[in-house]
């Protein structure tokens, strides 16, 4: 007969239901126009495609674009995951994300193991 780990189910029921019920968050503080440090926002003179924006509904790239579906706050200092349902260049897929804002202004994404930092374009 096989032993249950009653402490670990008991975990991640908890975290299940926490995420499952909380609230919408607010990711406000992460809208803008955005392009990785390495890259500038204009390549001589025309908005490099290297730009990607963000704003209540989606997050739109140079080839892509994903709907947000949902947002919740991380629980660690700025940190939010976003699940987006995304299309371009004829796919489809899920992804979830995580953005957070650091204290000097950049933004800081990660999702399947890659990640990179952006500064806004004003």
């Amino acid at each position: 007969m096989r032993k249950i780990n009653y402490i670990g189910l008991g975990f991640a029921v908890t975290c299940v239901l926490g995420l499952a019920t909380q609230a919408q968050a607010d990711i406000s503080s992460i809208y803008g126009k955005w392009v990785p440090v390495e890259y500038q926002c204009t390549n001589q003179g025309y908005p490099s495609d290297s730009v990607f924006s963000i704003d209540s509904r989606q997050v739109s790239f140079f080839e892509s674009s994903c709907d947000i579906i949902g947002a919740q706050y991380t629980g660690v200092g700025s940190a939010y995951s976003v699940t987006m349902s995304c299309s371009g260049e004829g796919d489809s897929w899920q992804n979830t994300a995580i953005y957070a804002r650091t204290d000097t202004g950049l933004l800081v994404y990660f999702s399947d193991g890659y990640g990179y930092m952006a500064k806004a374009c004003r």
